[in-house]
C-alpha cells in the first residue's frame, strides 16, 4: 500500500489543476480506481464470517482428527486470494493448516486439515489469522479471528483382560451359586423340576403351555470398580518421573475405560489438578479442586 499512495496525489492534481481533457480522464481514471479497490477490499473485510464449530473438542494421544473451519462470504464482492492460517497451540499439524482461497460473492469454502498431539494435556487452539487484499493490491490487510477452541488430549487407552484363574473376578461375571441369583435378568425358561422355588413360576408360561415352568435368571456377582491415582510428585523417582506418572495415567484410564465398557459401576480418585479453567468446560464445578473424587457409581 506504501507504493500506491503517491496515486492520490497525482490523481487529485490531474483533475484540480490541469484543464486537459486526457489528464482530467486519466485523474478521473484513477479516482475511480482507488475507490472500487477501497470497495473491494474493504466491503468483504466486513462482511467476511467464519464457523469454526464445536468450542471444545476430545481427542486422545497420537490419534489424528480433522479440524474443519466454514470461511464465509457474506458480501456482493468477491474475495480473491485469501490467505488463512489457524494456530494449533502446540499441536502438530499438516501443512494445509496453511491455505490460500478463493471467495466468490455469497458464497463459501471448507477449510480443513489434521491434527494430532504427542502429549497429553490442554491445548487451545487460534486465534486465525487472514490477509487478503483487493484485485489491483492497493488496500491489502492483515487481521486476527479469535475463535478459541478446547481440545483437550486423553492418554492412550489400552484394552485390558482379566483372566478368572480362581474365584470371581470384578465386575458383573456370570457365577454358578444360586445366592448371587440376578432376578432382574431373564435368562430363559425351563420345565418345573422337584425342589425348585415356587416364587420363580412363570405362571403365564405355565398355562400356555399345560407345565409348570420356571424362570431362569443370570447368576452374576457385582464387584465395584475403585480407581485411586496418586500423581504426588514426591512419590516418584527422579529419573523418568515424567514417564511413570504417565504410564500410570495410562494404566488408570485402562481401567476406566475397562469398567466403561463392561457395564461394571466405577470410583475415581486423584491428587492431581487440572489446567485453569478446565473445570467448567468438564462439568466438574461440585468437585473440589485438591482432590478429584468421583463416587462410585
Amino acid at each position: 500500500m506504501q507504493h500506491f499512495r503517491i496515486l492520490i496525489p497525482v490523481a487529485a492534481l490531474l483533475l484540480l489543476f490541469f484543464p486537459v481533457r486526457i489528464l482530467q480522464a486519466t485523474g478521473l481514471f484513477l479516482v475511480l480506481l482507488m475507490a472500487s479497490s477501497w470497495l473491494l477490499s474493504a466491503m468483504p473485510r466486513r462482511a467476511l464470517r467464519i464457523e469454526t464449530g464445536r468450542p471444545l473438542m476430545r481427542w486422545f494421544l497420537h490419534e489424528k482428527n480433522l479440524m474443519r473451519l466454514t470461511i464465509c462470504n457474506d458480501s456482493l464482492f468477491p474475495l480473491s486470494l485469501l490467505l488463512l492460517k489457524d494456530e494449533t497451540g502446540g499441536l502438530h499439524a499438516t501443512t494445509d493448516q496453511v491455505k490460500i482461497v478463493h471467495l466468490p460473492p455469497r458464497s463459501q469454502t471448507e477449510f480443513s486439515y489434521e491434527v494430532w498431539s504427542s502429549q497429553r494435556g490442554l491445548f487451545r487452539l487460534g486465534p486465525l489469522r487472514l490477509a487478503a487484499s483487493d484485485p489491483f493490491g492497493f488496500f491489502p490487510w492483515e487481521t486476527t479471528w479469535e475463535a478459541e477452541r478446547l481440545v483437550f488430549v486423553y492418554p492412550t487407552i489400552s484394552h485390558l483382560a482379566l483372566p478368572v484363574r480362581h474365584g470371581q473376578s470384578g465386575g458383573p461375571r456370570k457365577s454358578h451359586n444360586p445366592i448371587f441369583l440376578d432376578p432382574t435378568q431373564l435368562r430363559s425358561i425351563r420345565p418345573y423340576e422337584a425342589g425348585d422355588d415356587p416364587r420363580f413360576m412363570h405362571w403365564p408360561a405355565s398355562a400356555r403351555s399345560g407345565q409348570l415352568q420356571m424362570k431362569e435368571f443370570l447368576r452374576t456377582l457385582v464387584v465395584p470398580f475403585y480407581v485411586v491415582l496418586n500423581l504426588n510428585e514426591a512419590d516418584y523417582h527422579l529419573r523418568r518421573k515424567s514417564t511413570h506418572r504417565e504410564r500410570c495415567i495410562e494404566a488408570a484410564a485402562a481401567f476406566a475405560n475397562l469398567a466403561a465398557s463392561e457395564g461394571y459401576a466405577l470410583g475415581f480418585a486423584c491428587n492431581g489438578t487440572h489446567p485453569p479453567g478446565s473445570h467448567h468446560r468438564l462439568g466438574l464445578d461440585n468437585i473440589t479442586k485438591e482432590v478429584l473424587l468421583v463416587p462410585l457409581g
